[in-house]
């Protein structure tokens, strides 16, 4: 995580000792941003029921984009932190992400995964603090997308775990529907209708396909939630009952510190479960910064579940 980079604080810690704050009415919106903008670093930067029926389209006609993390109006005071420390530092991480990372198809199938995942979410931060280059952001955010083509055909099958084809490319997938949210407004009718189909294939597959991983429900979640469809309620609550029975009242993560680190401290290996909560919370689709059993999990996980050498 930012091992590379100048930031020497885990964003993550900073992140999560933030988002408390997002709705303390009192803390007014600068204070709302800032921890928009830190959800919005580690989202980006480096960083089962089965239904195979048509859903039912309910997004309004007139939903401005982007919505799922970030507004457009918000967009200048992110900029603007973007000009001071430590924001300065995460935009030049990103926008050198953007552009040196390259996809090479002759590595395994998680590598492909994890790094079709970076190119996304890094020129869709860089489209967002970098506006005199959105066009090369976003030439870069397209042209990621066709990498879906390489991943596609070896996608987990359901029935036997199969973690390495469902959960890496459903972080993949979660970051490039943001990215996709990101660039919306700017894309031509032609572009649009070719990005959102070959996600929308992608979205298709999860549906049909059981898994028992969190991935797949924030999978068919981002989708749904982007597009307006019924089905979303049913992946939004999956997802929490998934995550709520991971921990204890107290805030213990039952599978043990390791895999809990794994999923919630992590940058870019499971950045859909881990942020899927700040999408739900951003769009009003759940209280989670202000739950008990998730405070209580972030004190434990980060306070008190490994020692200074790390030993458990």
């Amino acid at each position: 995580m930012f091992s590379n980079h100048v930031i020497a604080v885990t964003p993550l810690d900073v992140h999560r000792s933030l988002v408390a704050l997002v709705n303390v009415p009192s803390m007014g919106p600068t204070v709302r941003l800032r921890s928009l903008f830190i959800s919005l670093m580690l989202a980006f930067v480096v960083t089962p029921l089965s239904c195979s029926s048509k859903a039912t389209q309910t997004k309004p006609t007139t939903v401005e984009h982007p919505f799922l993390l970030v507004k457009a109006v918000e967009y200048p005071e992110l900029r603007s932190l973007a000009s001071q420390p430590p924001w300065r530092e995460m935009k030049a991480s990103a926008i050198r992400d953007a552009s040196h990372l390259v996809y090479n198809s002759t590595d395994d199938y998680q590598t492909k995964s994890y790094r079709l995942s970076r190119i996304a979410s890094s020129n869709a931060l860089s489209y967002i603090l970098d506006p005199a280059n959105q066009q090369t952001y976003k030439a870069a955010i397209l042209n990621a997308f066709t990498y879906w083509d390489d991943l596609y055909p070896e996608l987990y099958r359901g029935g036997a775990d199969d973690y390495t084809h469902s959960v890496p490319p459903g972080t993949a997938f979660f970051n490039s529907v943001l990215a996709l949210d990101i660039v919306h407004d700017g894309l031509s009718p032609s572009e649009l209708s070719g990005a959102e189909g070959r996600l929308s294939k992608l979205a298709e597959w999860y549906w049909a396909h059981n898994q028992s991983y969190m991935s797949v429900w924030v999978a068919r979640g981002m989708w749904s939630l982007y597009k307006g469809e019924a089905r979303f309620v049913t992946a939004r609550d999956k997802y929490k009952q998934m995550l709520m029975n991971y921990i204890t009242p107290d805030g213990v993560f039952t599978s043990g510190p390791g895999y809990a680190m794994s999923k919630f401290a992590d940058i870019n290996r499971e950045d859909d479960v881990q942020h899927f909560m700040d999408v739900l919370e951003f769009t009003g689709n759940g209280a989670y910064y202000t739950d008990p059993k998730l405070k209580n999990l972030e004190e434990w996980l980060f306070g008190y579940s490994a020692t200074g050498i790390q030993l458990r």
